[in-house]
This record gives C-alpha cells, sequence and structure tokens, in this order.
C-alpha cells in the first residue's frame, strides 16, 4: 500500500491504533477545553446572590456627604 493508509498499517508508532488512540486523546482535549471556556463564560456572565444583594443595597442606601455637618 501506498500513501496515508500504507503508513497507518505499519507496526511501531504509526500504527493505526496509535493513530486512533491520539485521534481521541485529541477530542477529550477539545472538550475539556471547550467545558472549561463554558464554565468561565458562565462564571462572567452571572452574579452570586450575595454580590448581588450587596450591590442592590450599596445603591439603594444615601451616598455619604463629603460636608461636614452644621450646628
Amino acid at each position: 500500500m501506498s500513501g496515508a493508509l500504507g503508513r497507518l498499517s505499519t507496526p511501531g508508532l504509526s500504527s493505526a491504533a496509535v493513530h486512533w488512540f491520539f485521534t481521541g486523546l485529541l477530542i477529550a482535549a477539545s472538550a475539556g477545553t471547550v467545558a472549561f471556556t463554558g464554565l468561565l463564560l458562565r462564571r462572567l456572565f452571572t452574579t452570586a446572590p450575595e454580590a448581588a444583594a450587596t450591590l442592590t443595597a450599596s445603591f439603594a442606601a444615601p451616598a455619604p456627604s463629603d460636608e461636614e455637618p452644621t450646628t
């Protein structure tokens, strides 16, 4: 055989079994990268409930005055 199929049928590191093993490894690594990217995007665009409550409370409270109180 000649070409790519001939190379894959030879024993050693260029065997078909090793080819498919590393193909599966590449697919698994790609899936892990996609999942981790999705997790990071989810964390980027969502806010934790306690952080949201703190943010809401800070907007609801009156701003402290920079002026000294007059008597």
